[in-house]
């Protein structure tokens, strides 16, 4: 179930995570676009990912599901999602990682506070992984096991120019910024954390003995290109059959996880999408698009409190 974990998490790593090793084999870091960068994602501008209009009392707010971690070439928005934009008055994010004080807490919630020593051979995997992914293994060494591994895991897709730099929720949130649009969390910083951290060391060499298995093998790569495509391409079939392809969901256990890492957070940002248009605004609610998919999810529940629910992509 690491690789859920890693799902939710990439939002945070520009918090922490410093400049990748420098090897001649590994990605440049990602830093600030050149102008000549920006130009050519604009001419690939289109809109991509999941957007829905929700209506409710004579006004319209939007739910959009991100990716958190992308490529350069998908920063700029399409028509449609301009438009949804400029419709609205606030944007309503999972997190708002251009506070001070959330970003703080996850940096902190991060950390190890007593060190953990892995088991030799644990640590030897894990130190060809970080080389893998051009990590430097002292960069690792501070954080908590389980993040370690989640760093590995989220820094092995950037051979494929995904990078979580470019994740669509700090896009928006620039965008924001840029325009004096106020930002608001669904969710708290310590709610995220209580969901990636574990408990004990047990758990957290189980955690990490899991998340080298997925990229030792490749799966973890496989996995996060499939729903890489799927959000470019808008493709709602595979994005909402996820648990039939993702190996996640397989056992009691794991359906349990899923529960808890994904469906169970839906009842709050609903509502706390609605008490944002509630209070007489618009707002652009962003979140990760497996919040979107099921029974339980976004579009569903606010059914559920009264909205018109309308596909728009």
């Amino acid at each position: 179930m690491i690789f859920l974990r890693h799902l939710l998490a990439p939002v945070l790593f520009i918090a922490f995570l410093g400049a990748a090793s420098a090897q001649p084999s590994c990605p440049p870091p990602a830093g600030m676009p050149t102008q000549a960068q920006l130009q050519a994602a604009q001419k690939l501008a289109k809109d991509r990912g999941f957007l829905w209009r929700i209506t409710k009392e004579g006004r319209s707010s939007y739910l959009y599901g991100t990716i958190h971690i992308a490529k350069l070439d998908w920063v700029f928005p399409g028509e449609e999602m301009r438009k949804a934009l400029s419709e609205t008055d606030s944007l309503a994010l999972e997190l708002n990682l251009l506070e001070p004080d959330t970003l703080s807490q996850l940096t902190q919630g991060a950390m190890q506070t007593v060190p953990t020593a892995l088991p030799p051979a644990l640590q030897a995997r894990l130190a060809r992984q970080a080389q893998a992914t051009c990590v430097p293994i002292d960069q690792l060494t501070p954080l908590r096991p389980e993040f370690q591994i989640i760093t590995l895991s989220v820094m092995a897709l950037r051979k494929d120019g995904l990078e979580a730099a470019y994740g669509i929720d700090m896009v928006l949130a620039g965008m924001a910024q840029s325009g004096k649009k106020p930002i608001r969390s669904l969710e708290t910083a310590a709610g995220q954390l209580a969901l990636l951290q574990v408990s004990d060391t047990t758990e957290a060499l189980a955690a990490v003995n899991e998340g080298l298995l997925l990229l030792e093998d490749g799966s973890a790569q496989v996995l996060m290109a499939k729903l890489a495509k799927a959000w470019e391409g808008s493709d709602h079939a595979t994005l909402s059959s996820y648990t039939d392809w993702c190996n996640c969901a397989n056992t009691p256990k794991d359906q349990a996880q899923i529960r808890r890492l994904i469906d169970e957070r839906h009842p709050v940002m609903a509502q706390r999408i609605d008490a944002l248009h509630q209070q007489g605004g618009r707002v652009f609610a962003a979140v990760g698009a497996l919040h979107m998919i099921g029974p339980q999810g976004l579009p569903t529940l606010m059914v559920q409190l009264g909205y018109v629910v309308e596909k728009v992509f």
